[in-house]
């Protein structure tokens, strides 16, 4: 059976394992003025983004736009059906996208229309597509790719596969540091959101003080907030390695990070994190943040995830 894996381009992960592994991305536009840019996870393009429209000084309005259920449904049945036999379609969480929502709608489009297409090509069978909402984002939605191709790999029967899958999103953590308070306050603003209000916005940009998120099981919100952003991003690195002591449920660590991968070097705890992720033969993965990702909370942004049991951040 050919397996496919199929995740929008939010979802944080180093361009060499999206080549390697044969993932699908759905692309989400990102309307800049009259220009509408499409994020494929190039990361020439990200960079090239986040320097002109997302750099120091730059005041842009923006626009997600993610592929309607019409659009999903041409891909599926132009491309996908005729490549696999399962696909598995991993989305943003759908509390903050309607990603999840517009894939869900298409699959039974696809599933109703796929046998003439695949009988014409002469490929035999049936073709099975779940859409599953990862209850995540960015590096926590990624963190379940690498868990998701481990079991692949393993040659896992689907159906234990699928139980796994729903057990793992359960139990998948995101910690995100913002570095630019300005910048995600306007945009949450923009969308309407109130989560970020005026009063706390400005004590903290006065104070440098730097919230940390929490987006687990399909809710997001700050678990602590720390004066300055090094000392912020240590403390996520600290708290992952006393998970990573403790036990993960799976053996990866998923970190993105809007700017120069090198920065992460820099930054306190990391190097302490990896050191036991290593000891421990936890594999740590580091891409840079997607396009889609900084437009929504802004350059310089860390994020991790990890599959872990239950825990507080303290």
């Amino acid at each position: 059976m050919r397996l496919g894996i199929v995740v929008d381009s939010t979802c944080d992960l180093p361009p060499e394992f999206i080549k390697q592994h044969k993932i699908t991305i759905l692309p989400i536009s990102i309307r800049v003025g009259d220009q509408l840019l499409e994020d494929y996870r190039d990361l020439s393009k990200t960079r090239e983004f986040y320097t002109r429209y997302l750099g120091k000084g730059s005041n842009h309005d923006f626009e997600s736009v993610p592929y309607t259920a019409e659009e999903l449904e041409q891909l599926f049945l132009t491309r996908l059906v005729l490549e696999y036999d399962y696909v598995i379609c991993l989305c943003v969480m759908s509390a903050r996208s309607k990603v999840f929502e517009f894939a869900n709608r298409a699959s039974f489009q696809i599933l109703t229309k796929y046998r003439p297409i695949r009988e014409a090509a002469g490929i035999p069978g049936p073709f099975r597509l779940r859409v599953f909402d990862s209850k995540n984002l960015f590096a926590g939605q990624g963190v379940q790719v690498w868990e998701l191709l481990r079991l692949v790999e393993q040659k896992v029967p689907m159906t234990a596969l699928l139980a796994r899958l729903e057990s793992i999103i359960a139990s998948t953590y995101a910690y995100l540091v913002p570095n630019e308070l300005y910048y995600m306050f306007t945009r949450a603003r923009a969308r309407g959101d109130k989560s970020v209000g005026w009063a706390a916005y400005t004590v903290g940009n006065a104070l440098d003080v730097k919230p940390v998120a929490r987006c687990w099981n399909g809710e997001t919100g700050p678990v602590a907030k720390v004066r300055h952003f090094d000392a912020a991003t240590a403390k996520l690195f600290a708290n992952v390695k006393r998970e990573i002591e403790r036990g993960l449920l799976s053996p990866y660590v998923n970190v993105s990070y809007g700017g120069d991968a090198m920065d992460l070097t820099r930054m306190s705890g990391f190097s302490e994190m990896v050191a036991a992720a290593e000891a421990r033969g936890v594999e740590v993965g580091v891409s840079h943040m997607s396009m889609t990702g900084g437009v929504n909370v802004g350059p310089h942004t860390l994020t991790v995830g990890i599959i872990a049991q239950p825990h507080e951040f303290t």
